[in-house]
């Protein structure tokens, strides 16, 4: 009985010391100072998780690990198709809406060759993308990733991929604005 009374006291010691009374308040453990605060650069697993909680990809997962929406409300797929729709209610901290461009540009952002993400290789299985990091085409537009309108983000793959919305559950996948 000892035992359990101190092993109960141990965890409400633990549980304590994470919480300070002030509400929105997260503390994370980390075991080293992140470099960068960067969705489409973040390299080790500090940085991944102070991203992954202050942004949003177009999905996410819940505590069950379940792929949920995220900045996508919904999404459909056609073959290699994907068509994502931006929530409309979706904004960034300076009040402005995301939208369908801030996923593109921070998808070019990620497999512009310029920029040497190390990471990139994560969109291959979109439509051109390894070419335009490896410098084969020369124009973004050639990647098969449009901005239909504000709220439409169409995605077509290399080859079907039942895996996708998982995928752009990864920081490597957040918009920028």
């Amino acid at each position: 009985m000892k035992k359990i009374n101190i092993s109960i006291l141990l965890i409400l010691l633990i549980l304590t010391g994470c919480f300070n009374g002030k509400r929105n308040t997260v503390y994370l453990n980390l075991f080293s100072n992140p470099e960068k605060i960067d969705a489409q650069n973040a390299e080790d697993s500090g940085e991944k998780l102070i991203v992954s909680q202050i942004f949003e990809g177009l999905t996410t997962e819940d505590s069950k690990g379940k792929i949920v929406p995220g900045v996508a409300e919904s999404w459909s797929v056609n073959g290699k198709i994907w068509t994502f729709n931006i929530d409309k209610n979706a904004k960034w901290q300076n009040g402005e809406k995301v939208t369908a461009e801030d996923i593109v540009t921070g998808w070019e952002r990620v497999i512009n060759s310029k920029n040497n993400n190390k990471l990139a290789y994560m969109l291959y299985s979109i439509k051109g993308a390894m070419d335009y990091n490896q410098g084969n085409i020369i124009e973004f537009k050639a990647v098969g990733v449009k901005a239909l309108s504000d709220s439409i983000l169409q995605v077509e793959l290399n080859s079907e991929n039942p895996y996708f919305e998982n995928l752009v559950a990864h920081p490597i996948f957040y918009p920028v604005n």
